[in-house]
């Protein structure tokens, strides 16, 4: 039998991912599950303060996949603990490599998109197992948008998640320089 989280985490990951690949100007299908609403409702507030900071992320031409796992170790390196912000990060991240595909062509941005909903439930089914069922999993995500906190814990921890998205852009940067001088 089947891991229940890794089942309950794919199934979300594919959702929202899914929902955020649909062809543009069509409405996608309605979220499964109550933690795929809630998730794809917080990665709609983070576009729309950062809308700018996502946006250079539309239309990646290179290796989705990789970029993402390049930006979750910036996000959420193995020596820190994940928070839900940086998951929601993350997911929203991913989402918006899988917008407005262009010329990539369907069959494309959906191998991108098991590539990466693998990618993120390892991350945090994987790696990241005891934070999450220190949390309630699924549940815990879901109950922490419910209980709405201070206004100042939120600001505090958007400062952070964003910082460490400057971060892991000025690195990617650095990286295809480098890269580009060595090739």
């Amino acid at each position: 039998m089947g891991d229940p989280l890794w089942t309950r985490t794919e199934q979300l990951f594919a959702d929202y991912l899914q929902f955020c690949a649909r062809d543009p100007g069509t409405n996608g299908l309605p979220p499964r599950t109550p933690e795929a609403a809630l998730l794809r409702t917080a990665a709609q507030e983070l576009l729309r303060g950062h809308g700018r900071y996502f946006a250079r992320y539309r239309d990646y031409g290179g290796n989705r996949a990789e970029l993402l796992e390049m930006l979750a170790d910036a996000i959420v390196p193995d020596d820190c603990k994940p928070t839900w912000l940086r998951v929601v990060t993350l997911a929203t991240l991913a989402g918006t490599l899988l917008e407005h595909p262009g010329s990539s062509g369907r069959e494309k941005v959906a191998r991108d998109c098991r590539r990466m909903v693998a990618r993120l439930c390892a991350r945090f089914v994987g790696r990241h197992r005891a934070w999450l069922e220190a949390q309630g999993d699924w549940d815990g995500f879901c109950q922490s948008f419910s209980d709405p906190l201070p206004m100042s814990y939120w600001r505090g921890w958007l400062a952070q998640s964003f910082v460490s998205c400057i971060l892991a852009t000025v690195l990617i940067y650095l990286w295809s320089r480098v890269y580009r001088f060595c090739y």
